[in-house]
């Protein structure tokens, strides 16, 4: 367990404090995979299939694909490509469902958006509700951000042995200037740069440390923000110790909340439990964020 001061600064607010830092290494499951990679999926028997496309300048992003009334869900491949196979009618409740259901497209910081899939008997009715006579969805899904994610860290690449100050910026701004978005966060620390999730990218398996305060502990209240099209911007600064984090590269996350849609919370279940509190499942939902990108390097390493 290692213990370190945080000195954090709202540009907004102008206000400076310190909070004690402690730090824990959690492993990381991602809740679901879409085992399908190819550009083009293959549709089968009784099986969706579609594509999503998010703002192209975020690049590939996973979007997770989720069937009300089944609870079954899916992440779309790097090519944007998904695939859902409803299970079998003996299986179903009632022994196979009938009716219209909405299958929904959800990242955190886009509009939640959704098709209506018909089924009758537990079968995927082709050529109804938004699917053509395939079972592939009539048209491209294209979601539209509403929030803008921008973290820095400085600097952006350290050696394991590492002894002096990281610097950590957070920007936030609306994807739409006629749009607010709300966040929240814990207001012990006035920001949402009071837990940091340091999220290991080149790890076989996905791992996350954690630095934060008693906050993982003890119960606390939330403050709330609202985040126009003029960027919020957050400043903090740690001292790194030698060995804090292993080899390898890192995608900084900070805490906060996002202002829910009306998600349901059956999808927001696959993600983990307690998702909006600072433990490793907040890491699970899926979000688009650019920049934050940390490297520790082997000591001696000039790279």
């Amino acid at each position: 367990m290692v213990a370190m001061v945080a000195f954090l600064k709202n540009h907004k607010t102008g206000r400076l404090f310190v909070s004690l830092l402690t730090i824990s290494t959690l492993a990381f499951n991602q809740c679901n995979h879409n085992p399908f990679d190819d550009d083009v999926i293959a549709h089968t028997k009784n099986s969706i299939t579609g594509n999503v496309e998010q703002n192209r300048a975020d690049g590939p992003q996973k979007v997770f694909v989720w069937l009300e009334g089944f609870d079954i869900g899916t992440w779309t491949n790097t090519s944007g490509n998904f695939k859902i196979d409803l299970p079998p009618s003996p299986i179903q409740p009632g022994g196979g469902l009938t009716g219209s259901f909405k299958l929904f497209f959800y990242v955190s910081n886009f509009k939640l958006d959704s098709s209506i899939i018909a089924v009758q008997n537990g079968e995927l009715k082709m050529s109804y509700g938004d699917v053509d006579e395939t079972g592939r969805l009539r048209n491209q899904k294209h979601l539209i951000k509403t929030l803008h994610i921008k973290t820095e860290v400085i600097p952006s690449s350290v050696q394991e042995n590492y002894d002096g100050p990281i610097s950590v910026e957070l920007i936030l701004q609306s994807a739409d200037d006629k749009d607010t978005v709300y966040i929240k966060y814990p207001d012990k620390a006035e920001g949402p740069l009071t837990v940091l999730f340091f999220q290991n990218i080149e790890a076989a398996k996905d791992s996350i440390t954690i630095l934060g305060n008693d906050l993982l502990l003890d119960n606390f209240s939330f403050a709330d923000d609202s985040i126009s099209s003029v960027p919020n911007v957050w400043s903090s600064a740690f001292q790194f110790s030698p060995n804090f984090l292993p080899r390898g590269t890192y995608q900084v996350i900070p805490f906060f909340i996002i202002g829910r849609q009306k998600v349901p919370p059956a999808l927001l279940n696959n993600f983990g439990d307690n998702i909006e509190l600072p433990n490793k499942n907040f890491v699970n939902v899926p979000t688009t964020r650019t920049g934050g990108f940390f490297n520790v390097t082997p000591k001696g390493d000039t790279n």
